[in-house]
């Protein structure tokens, strides 16, 4: 990952995007599994799909969730995110198999 000359911000950017993409994550408390594919595809708990789109402006990353509404994305560190806006905040960490 080319993230060598870039600045704290722009590498969390770069960081979340590259954990996000293709992966899966848990809400563990709302029992929630979120499954990231192809840059995409969004799959809620195996079954709801829907999608997601990420964007970023200057330091911060956004994502909209299919119909749920867009949410910025705060890089806590490699196993945590936090998702937030106005009306909610919850914490994201990689699926365990």
């Amino acid at each position: 990952m080319k993230l060598l000359n870039k600045a704290p911000q722009e590498a969390n950017v770069d960081i979340i995007y590259t954990m996000i993409n293709n992966s899966t994550w848990s809400d563990l408390e709302k029992r929630k599994v979120y499954k990231f594919e192809n840059g995409r595809d969004l799959w809620i708990n195996g079954n709801n799909h829907s999608t997601y789109v990420l964007d970023s402006t200057g330091d911060k990353v956004k994502i909209k969730l299919g119909a749920f509404g867009f949410y910025f994305v705060e890089f806590v560190n490699d196993f945590t995110l936090y998702l937030y806006n106005d009306k909610e905040k919850f914490k994201l960490m990689p699926e365990c198999y």
